[in-house]
């Protein structure tokens, strides 16, 4: 969901510029501290499974992070 809503941002601030540049600045930055929160808080939920659900599932960027 985080990967299609940025690579959506990524292709207006593309089509548009301008301000939607500073927009998808801002945007990125909260999706990957969104992550990292979430991360934290299920890492708190889930102690013994989540560990096992992260190592087999990509946070970000499916295959690669």
């Amino acid at each position: 969901m985080y990967a299609g809503a940025l690579l959506a941002c990524i292709g207006s601030a593309i089509a548009a510029g301008g301000p939607l540049i500073l927009f998808l600045v801002v945007m990125g930055s909260l999706f990957f501290w969104r992550v990292g929160a979430e991360d934290k808080l299920m890492e708190q939920l889930f102690r013994s499974e989540y560990p096992n659900y992260k190592k087999r599932t990509k946070a970000f960027i499916p295959f690669i992070w």
